[in-house]
């Protein structure tokens, strides 16, 4: 093969990678736009390595954009694996952007107060950039269901002080806020206002189907033990065979 040929070659498939980079750039940010953060953020993700579409976005805020989608979409495993712990990440918030860093760590590390802290400040930054200003609110609000959640499922009760204090927030703006998302039926918990406690309907529920679940295998036990006896009784009042 000709040694022009081959550079060539060599050209076309860099074109080719570079126009697929700059399409999944666009693409991102038009999820963004729609409010689909799953997408945004599974397709920024793939461009960590290989970004260099800084005619779209420069690389910096390629990786806000990341990290504000993965804490929207990723668990904490994820979160931890796909974006703190990756090197390109790691470069931009260890330098320029300290607080996205920060943002995401608080949520992983269950340091709550911070994370709400954090919270509140980009939903606010939210609001400058013209793609995310209009979800900024859902996001927050989102956002804040997402950390409830993640605490209250160690708990099957727990007290509206206690969890008050974890977010750093006063108890009653806090029983509110849970009001309006149980209402809405974003959060499965219920709030027992005279003891002062929330609980988390999905651990009763799984606590009856448990309880359930035992007494029907006792039953089942019994059923079999019964059985048991009666062929026993047979077995010895049945006349022996002729030989």
């Amino acid at each position: 093969m000709p040694a022009e040929e081959t550079i060539d070659n060599v050209e076309n498939e860099t074109t080719d990678f570079e126009k697929k980079n700059r399409q999944k750039a666009i693409e991102a940010l038009d999820c963004m736009k729609r409010r689909d953060f799953k997408k945004a953020a599974t397709l920024l993700i793939s461009l960590l390595e290989t970004f260099n579409a800084t005619d779209v976005m420069s690389f910096e805020q390629m990786i806000k954009y990341t990290c504000l989608c993965g804490v929207y979409t990723l668990d904490r495993a994820e979160l931890k694996e796909k974006l703190i712990q990756s090197p390109e990440v790691i470069a931009v918030t260890s330098e320029s952007e300290p607080l996205i860093g920060e943002f995401m760590s608080s949520l992983y590390e269950c340091n709550y107060a911070r994370f709400v802290e954090l919270l509140e400040y980009f939903s606010l930054w939210m609001r400058t950039d013209e793609r995310l200003a209009p979800h900024a609110a859902h996001y927050l609000h989102t956002c804040r269901v997402k950390a409830f959640k993640q605490f209250l499922v160690a708990y099957q009760n727990v007290s509206i002080d206690r969890m008050a204090s974890t977010f750093g927030v006063d108890p009653a703006v806090l029983e509110r806020t849970l009001a309006g998302y149980i209402a809405l039926g974003h959060l499965e918990s219920r709030i027992d206002i005279v003891a002062g406690v929330i609980g988390t309907k999905a651990r009763d529920d799984r606590s009856k189907l448990y309880t359930s679940l035992l007494r029907d295998g006792e039953d089942l036990l019994e059923q079999i033990g019964t059985v048991m006896k009666s062929v026993i009784a047979k077995s010895n009042t049945a006349e022996p065979n002729e030989e």
